[in-house]
């Protein structure tokens, strides 16, 4: 049995956007992702989606968007705090985001380090999460990490559950 892999991009002799024999290697031939998609069970289109869902969770909080802060969960969604406090539905979640506004003059949230893994139309995420703040003309940042289920809904992948792990011990 032969190895199989995914090629996202090639470095060159000149730097890495330069035009290949091969072509433009920066998004992967469909070839390549129909490969990937048959041996791992999984799209490549489908993490993306995923982390491209995470991302403007992250983007609109710190830009306090927050009707569009509940367009990144489902209907039933459930946010867990790690102060134990549990937010559920898309009410209560612009409720939890908006309150944000109240506690931090500026915040910008960064996520690194997904693992997603996703089965049919559900998936699970982990994220590393460094929240850079500002209150009162002092700034500060914690660590915690995302530990996350995304449902697909009408095609559309969205968070369905998220839990905040507080410190760097998760």
């Amino acid at each position: 049995m032969g190895v199989e892999c995914i090629v996202w991009r090639a470095p060159t002799v000149s730097g890495w956007d330069d035009p290949t024999p091969y072509g433009d290697l920066s998004t992967p031939h469909p070839r390549i992702m129909w490969l990937a998609e048959r041996t791992w069970g999984v799209s490549p289109s489908d993490i993306r989606a995923i982390e491209r869902v995470k991302r403007q969770y992250a983007y609109r909080i710190d830009d306090r968007e927050y009707d569009a802060v509940v367009d990144c969960f489902t209907a039933d969604a459930r946010f867990d705090t790690p102060e134990g406090e549990r937010f559920e539905g898309r009410g209560e979640l612009r409720e939890f985001a908006a309150g944000i506004e109240e506690a931090f003059d500026e915040t910008a949230h960064v996520l690194t380090n997904p693992v997603i893994d996703v089965e049919g139309d559900a998936a699970t995420g982990r994220w590393y999460l460094t929240l850079h703040y500002a209150v009162d003309g002092e700034t500060g940042t914690e660590q915690a990490a995302y530990r996350d289920e995304y449902r697909r809904v009408d095609g559309e992948w969205l968070i369905a559950h998220t839990e905040v792990v507080g410190g760097i011990e998760h």
